[in-house]
C-alpha cells in the first residue's frame, strides 16, 4: 500500500464495496488495519462487510474493536445489534 494513502485505500475499497466486489474491498480494509491497526473508518466497513457476508461473529468482533475507537458511532451500534440478532436466529459464524 506504499503507493496509495490510508485515505485513498479506503475510498477505493468502498468503492468496490458499494458495487458488490466484496473480496477486492475486504484485501483493501486489510490492508489498511495492516497499516493502522485502530484504523476506525477500515474496522466498522470491515464489520459491516462481515456481516453482509454472513459472518457474524467476526462482525460483532470487528464492530467491538471499532467502538473501542469510537464509542458514540451510533452506526456501529445499530450494524452491531444486527448482526448479534442475526447470529442468534441460527448463525454460527
Amino acid at each position: 500500500m506504499s503507493q496509495i494513502t490510508v485515505a485513498q485505500a479506503l475510498q477505493l475499497a468502498l468503492q468496490h464495496h458499494q458495487a458488490g466486489r466484496l473480496e477486492e474491498a475486504e484485501a483493501l480494509y486489510r490492508q489498511v488495519l495492516a497499516v493502522e491497526p485502530q484504523q476506525f473508518d477500515a474496522l466498522q466497513l470491515l464489520g459491516l462487510l462481515a456481516s453482509q457476508a454472513g459472518h457474524h461473529a467476526a462482525a460483532i468482533e470487528l464492530m467491538a474493536r471499532a467502538l473501542t475507537i469510537n464509542n458514540s458511532a451510533a452506526s456501529v451500534h445499530v450494524s452491531c445489534n444486527h448482526s448479534g440478532s442475526s447470529r442468534s436466529k441460527g448463525d454460527s459464524t
